[in-house]
């Protein structure tokens, strides 16, 4: 027990926050066209102790950071981007708060949801929030491509007991944490029940160690792609004024009220002139949800078209840190704070513990 204390410890205070460093798309278009002319509006600090899990949200420590040691020097070369850091194989069973789980997702490829993540990811962690961002675009692994940054270790690593989910963690130099999903998600639906509970106890760690888990989902609705969404507190959907994204957005929204019972959206509006523009794309959104889903979607903000982001993405920069005071900083950083804001049950069936046992089916062979 006085080492499975010792390896939480060790847990916490490499996680410590580092500091302010500065086929659907046809029916999707019909029920588009068929809707022009229709009007519609709508309007702690704390402290987390080392001796254990109790606390409230806020603040999680500032002991600093833990050096990487063990077997991973005979593993292979890290990049010297980002650290995949040794961590002890222990689970806690206390109860505790959950880690809020976030997707951000889109309908069509190329509307900027990864940068989205990675920079509202590094805005929360500017008002002492910590974030995880989990990169399950199984194929392109843009989360990586973004920061700089290569993974030695994936959650398949974790799946097959090779290593435990917080030495799969990679932490960049900006100070973000990325889990590398790879192609392990896909792994997760044909396990055994010993493989399900041990990967469950490994995800329990998640919500000691994090605020906020950030789900950086691929774009399309395919069933993996819905899946991530159906598992989170809240879908934030990224519409762009390209005529193909509102169509595209629309599907994402359809398909997830309908086949997965999703109620709660929030639309950022990405690449916009001005925040006039970003409203009036949503509004646009929000007519065709109001009537063919009779559903209510929240506008969580607008992102203008800024230079200083295309030039932090070609330097594998995040834009927030490297550019504080450029438009598009300041419009993040308030998202990240309404984000912060928005109300939710800490206890509620959608959490990290919700996510596995909906994917696991545990219990079942």
């Amino acid at each position: 027990m006085i080492d499975q204390a010792n390896d939480l410890r060790k847990l916490i205070a490499a996680n410590a926050p580092q500091g302010d460093e500065g086929n659907e798309g046809k029916n999707a278009a019909f029920d588009i066209q068929g809707a022009q002319g229709t009007q519609s509006t709508q309007s702690t600090q704390g402290t987390q102790s080392t001796q254990g899990v109790q606390g409230t949200r806020g603040t999680r420590g500032t002991q600093g950071t833990q050096s990487t040691q063990g077997a991973q020097g005979t593993q292979g070369t890290q990049s010297t981007q980002g650290t995949q850091q040794d961590a002890p194989r222990t689970t806690h069973n206390a109860p505790f708060p959950k880690a809020r789980v976030l997707s951000i997702t889109s309908g069509k490829g190329g509307v900027g949801k990864t940068n989205v993540a990675v920079n509202l990811a590094y805005a929360l962690k500017q008002i002492n929030k910590k974030s995880l961002i989990i990169d399950a675009d199984l194929g392109l692994a843009n989360v990586n491509i973004l920061l700089g940054i290569s993974s030695q270790w994936t959650l398949q690593h974790v799946i097959r007991q090779e290593k435990s989910i917080a030495e799969v963690i990679v932490t960049c130099p900006d100070g973000l944490q990325i889990l590398p999903a790879s192609s392990g998600i896909e792994e997760m639906t044909h396990l055994t029940v010993t493989q399900k509970l041990y990967l469950k106890s490994q995800f329990d760690l998640l919500d000691l160690m994090f605020d906020f888990i950030l789900i950086d989902t691929a774009a399309g609705i395919g069933s993996n792609v819905m899946s991530f969404n159906q598992m989170a507190q809240e879908v934030i959907v990224i519409l762009s004024p390209d005529p193909t994204s509102l169509a595209d957005a629309y599907a994402t929204i359809k398909v997830l009220a309908t086949k997965y019972g999703v109620s709660e959206f929030h639309i950022i509006v990405n690449n916009t002139q001005n925040a006039s523009h970003g409203r009036s794309l949503f509004q646009k959104l929000e007519k065709i949800c109001h009537r063919f889903l009779k559903i209510p979607i929240q506008h969580l903000g607008t992102l203008s078209a800024d230079p200083h982001l295309v030039q932090s993405s070609r330097n594998q920069q995040v834009v927030v840190k490297h550019y504080p005071k450029a438009k598009i900083s300041q419009e993040i950083r308030k998202i990240a704070e309404s984000v912060s804001g928005i109300p939710y049950d800490p206890w509620s069936n959608k959490s990290i513990n919700f996510l596995l046992n909906n994917v696991l089916n545990l219990g079942q062979e």
